[in-house]
């Protein structure tokens, strides 16, 4: 019978207690047929005075949320290629137009404009790859929320000759149940594919992010990171304003930089020869000259100085590292044909937290094409900085195909730090927790081989996703109203 079993209730009063809201919210209207049916034990008596708490007490409503969840996805290319952008799905206008956008780190938001589908898309000969970023996304169709200013923008990620052109619009854009007033481009003529611009990068501007902030749906500009690169398609995460503590193990490793976002200090690198890890037999690498490393939610590699890779090859000897295009000196990996110690491992150790590589999983018969990286088993949490406050970055081991969420706000007045959040404890817990990268198949026409890329050079891997200097986004006229609801009609104006 468990509590209830010494609780005396008189049968009038449970006649009209049953009638009340309350206790059919609480846990006795589903207990108190089996203790009816064992009142031959029980001493019938005065009516209970002091009723549970779950009675007595109305039930509190709960606090309003402060985040935004976005669900992540890949598309396949032209070629049946996994797209290596990353993707999510917003709704746009007060009538939810979905519209699935590549993920970007810049500032600008823009989405291809229905009536380009003929002015535009009709030239197949000089638009079909163009329009084909747009079959993917999806065409928004416009309310009369535009603004007289045109948009335009290029990007470096491309080509010279790569850009949008059209003009900005306000509306309505929702995630999941959160919408935001929000000004973005919409494009007449394109030949980049469609984006969501987070923010990550410092601007005058107001990005997706910080118009959240802005509108009071998050606390601050904190994005995590939960399986976004995820080669079957689905099962990504983007908490923006906080973290899902479900997704994780452990605590986090956080750093705090004047750099960019996601730069961390280099961790340190061990190579070990058995399944014993024991320290004589492994090798130790030192902390390079430029000891910055990036782990970057865009990037299906885990980026650290050329001066540690270089060490780790010429300390490899047993294997064999191929050279001959420029591109693979930026690469670890490994000949197919190479007999390699199963037990063999490569470690990068942070703080607390220690990515495990299986030295065969480098394994591959053709240049780097991997589609896995740290963040198949890494949870990562961004702060973007600025010219006043220092960038955040943090680190936690992740779970593997998590569907349970536990949202934890950040930033808030009576939010927990960071450090302060910690997931369930592994099932065998070491001194350092340690994160085993699974094998990932090649992807197109490979057939099978698997490997890991580890790494490229920091540098030229910045400076290749740059994007070129974005335009500003205009603000809105000082006597500019709001009109979200223009897809709906219209009350007469009061």
């Amino acid at each position: 019978m468990g509590e209830l079993e010494d609780i005396a209730i008189d049968r009038g009063r449970y006649a009209e207690l049953e009638r009340t809201e309350a206790f059919k919210q609480s846990n006795l209207g589903s207990s108190f047929p089996r203790l009816i049916a064992r009142q031959a034990k029980m001493q019938w008596r005065t009516p209970v005075v002091n009723l549970p708490n779950s009675i007595k007490r109305p039930r509190q409503a709960p606090a309003q949320q402060k985040h935004v969840v976005l669900s992540t996805h890949r598309e396949n290319t032209e070629i049946g290629e996994l797209d290596p952008a990353i993707y999510t799905t917003l709704k746009f206008g007060s009538d939810g137009q979905p519209i699935a956008l590549q993920l970007a780190a810049g500032n600008i938001t823009w989405v291809p404009n229905i009536k380009a589908l003929n002015s535009f898309c009709g030239n197949h000969s000089v638009s079909a790859k163009a329009c084909g970023f747009a079959k993917t996304s999806g065409y928004y169709s416009p309310s009369s929320n535009s603004t007289s200013v045109p948009f335009s923008l290029g990007s470096s990620s491309f080509s010279n000759s790569d850009s949008v052109n059209g003009y900005w619009y306000d509306d309505v854009v929702t995630a999941g149940a959160v919408p935001v007033d929000f000004r973005f481009g919409v494009g007449d003529s394109w030949n980049i594919p469609p984006f969501l611009g987070l923010g990550l990068n410092s601007s005058s501007s107001s990005s997706y992010v910080t118009t959240l902030v802005e509108q009071g749906k998050i606390h601050d500009s904190y994005i995590s990171f939960y399986d976004v690169r995820n080669p079957r398609a689905t099962g990504g995460q983007i908490v923006i304003g906080g973290v899902d503590r479900k997704k994780i193990y452990g605590n986090f490793d956080s750093w705090k930089s004047p750099g960019a976002w996601g730069e961390v200090p280099t961790p340190k690198v061990k190579v070990f020869s058995n399944s014993v890890f024991a320290e004589t037999d492994s090798i130790k690498f030192e902390q390079p000259k430029e000891s910055i490393a990036l782990i970057n939610p865009w990037s299906p590699y885990l980026v650290v100085p050329p001066d540690l890779l270089k060490s780790i090859r010429l300390h490899l000897e047993t294997f064999t590292f191929p050279y001959g295009r420029n591109d693979l000196l930026n690469y670890l990996f490994i000949d197919c044909d190479d007999t390699i110690d199963p037990d063999a491992a490569i470690e990068f150790e942070f703080d607390t937290v220690v990515i495990k590589i299986p030295l065969a999983d480098l394994k591959t018969v053709d240049a780097p094409r991997a589609e896995t990286s740290v963040h198949s088993r890494a949870y990562v949490v961004m702060k973007p900085g600025n010219s006043t406050t220092a960038s955040i970055t943090g680190i936690a081991i992740a779970k593997l195909k998590e569907e349970e969420e536990e949202i934890i706000d950040l930033g808030g007045p009576s939010s927990p730090d960071l450090s302060q959040i910690s997931g369930d404890e592994p099932a065998a817990t070491e001194r350092k927790k340690r994160i085993t990268i699974l094998l990932a198949s090649t992807l197109g026409g490979g057939g099978g081989s698997l490997f890991i890329v580890l790494t490229f050079l920091f540098l030229k891997y910045r400076k290749r996703f740059n994007l070129a200097a974005e335009p500003s986004i205009p603000s809105p006229d000082p006597d500019f109203i709001w009109q979200t609801y223009l897809h709906r009609p219209q009350n007469p104006p009061v």
